[in-house]
């Protein structure tokens, strides 16, 4: 996505010190310029405010902003904001339920992978 021009963010409910370290011992922090932790809003999800501190850096509007999430609460802050909601849910344990916040769905990494080079 970076090398076609695409602008990424993070947005998570995790702390700033827990998420910088995941992000650092990964070697993804790279890849997000700007990071909105648990701890840099006042209202969490499923309320938008990270993705409108997101949208704000960059100067975007809703429309153009894609949120990627595993979580209802982060399809939730994606409605919200009225921006394009994509469910990801791979992880075996987790029932296959559809999200009615969604806008797409993928329960297999290729499957979505697919969809992304797509864009």
């Amino acid at each position: 996505l970076e090398s076609r021009g695409q602008q990424l963010a993070l947005w998570t409910a995790r702390d700033r010190f827990a998420t910088m370290g995941i992000l650092e011992n990964t070697e993804l922090k790279k890849y997000f310029p700007k990071i909105v932790t648990g701890d840099c809003v006042h209202e969490g999800k499923p309320h938008p405010e990270g993705l409108i501190q997101i949208s704000s850096y960059y100067n975007v509007s809703a429309k153009e902003v894609v949120m990627v999430g595993d979580f209802d609460s982060d399809m939730k802050a994606a409605h919200a904001f009225k921006c394009m909601g994509i469910r990801v849910q791979w992880h075996p344990s987790v029932e296959r339920i559809k999200c009615p916040w969604a806008e797409r769905q993928f329960f297999e990494v290729p499957e979505f992978l697919k969809w992304i080079h797509g864009l």
